[in-house]
C-alpha cells in the first residue's frame, strides 16, 4: 500500500536534488526516509511524516490530526494544516479568502499536484457537504413517512429548507394534543 524503499537504500533524487549544494549529501540521500517524497524544499521534519501512497499517488501525512481530520503540524509556533503548509512551502502564501482544496478528496493528502487553491464557497461545492446538506436534500422526491415533496405538499420555510406539509401538520397535531393535556 505504501512506498517504502528497504532500509540502507537511497530514494530516487532529482537532478535538482542532487545539484543543491546547500543540502547536505546526507540528507539529499535520506530524503523522507525513504517514503518516496524528495521534494527538498519541504523541511526534512515534514518530508519524515510523509508516506507516498502507491493506489493513489497520495502524499499521506502520517504525523498528528485535526478532529476534522486534516494532517496537522505546528509553523511558527502556530498550529496549521499539513496540507496548506506543504502547498506554502512550494507556492508561496494562499491568498486571504481562499482555502486550499484536495482533487483527491482525501484529507491527509499533501501532495501539491493534488491541491489547488479555490474559493471556501468553490470547495464547499465540490466537496461531499454539498451532497450531504444540499444537492442531496434537494433531490428527495419523498418524505420519510413516504409523501410526496413537490406541489401542495411541499413546504418550503423562510431559510430555504423544505418540509413535508402532511407530517407537519401531523406534528404541529400531536403538539396541540400534549399542550392541551399539560394544561388540563
Amino acid at each position: 500500500m505504501f512506498s517504502l524503499v528497504p532500509s540502507g537504500a537511497a530514494p530516487k533524487i532529482d537532478a535538482d536534488d542532487a545539484s543543491d549544494s546547500t543540502k547536505p549529501l546526507e540528507e539529499s540521500l535520506v530524503s523522507s526516509h525513504g517514503a518516496g517524497v524528495t521534494e527538498q524544499r519541504i523541511p526534512l521534519r515534514i518530508r519524515k511524516r510523509l508516506r507516498l501512497h502507491e493506489a493513489t499517488g497520495c502524499w499521506i501525512w502520517t504525523g498528528g490530526r485535526t478532529s476534522s481530520g486534516y494532517g496537522s503540524l505546528s509553523r511558527l509556533g502556530q498550529n496549521t494544516t499539513a496540507h496548506r503548509a506543504v502547498y506554502e512551502f512550494l507556492h508561496g502564501p494562499i491568498p486571504d479568502g481562499l482555502v486550499i482544496d484536495h482533487l483527491c478528496r482525501n484529507s491527509l493528502c499533501c501532495r501539491p499536484d493534488h491541491l489547488e487553491v479555490v474559493t471556501n464557497q468553490e470547495n464547499v461545492r465540490r466537496g461531499d457537504a454539498a451532497w450531504i446538506n444540499g444537492e442531496r436534500q434537494r433531490s428527495k422526491n419523498h418524505c420519510l413517512q413516504g409523501h410526496p415533496l413537490s406541489g401542495g405538499n411541499l413546504y418550503t420555510t423562510p431559510d430555504g429548507k423544505r418540509q413535508c406539509r402532511t407530517c407537519k401538520r401531523e406534528r404541529n397535531r400531536r403538539y396541540s394534543i400534549e399542550r392541551r393535556a399539560k394544561a388540563a
